[in-house]
C-alpha cells in the first residue's frame, strides 16, 4: 500500500468540527482528499467524545467485550 501524508488539520473545537463536516458534505471531494477530509473528522469526532479510540483501546491492552464474559 502506498505512503501518503494527509496536510487537512484535524478540528480542535465542537465549531471546527461542525464546519469540518459541512465543508465536507458540501464540497465535491474525490479520492485523497475524500479520505483526508474523513479521517480528520473522525479523528475530531473520536477525540471529543472522550471514548478512547480503538488503536487506544488495543494499546491499553484492552479486549473488546472482555467485560461480557
Amino acid at each position: 500500500m502506498a505512503d501518503f501524508v494527509c496536510q487537512i488539520p484535524v478540528p480542535q473545537t465542537q465549531q471546527e468540527l461542525d464546519q469540518a463536516v459541512q465543508t465536507y458534505l458540501n464540497a465535491n471531494l474525490s479520492g485523497l482528499d475524500l479520505f483526508c477530509h474523513w479521517q480528520a473528522i473522525r479523528e475530531a469526532a473520536i477525540a471529543q467524545s472522550g471514548s478512547p479510540s480503538p488503536a487506544e483501546s488495543a494499546e491499553a491492552g484492552a479486549i473488546a467485550g472482555e467485560d461480557s464474559y
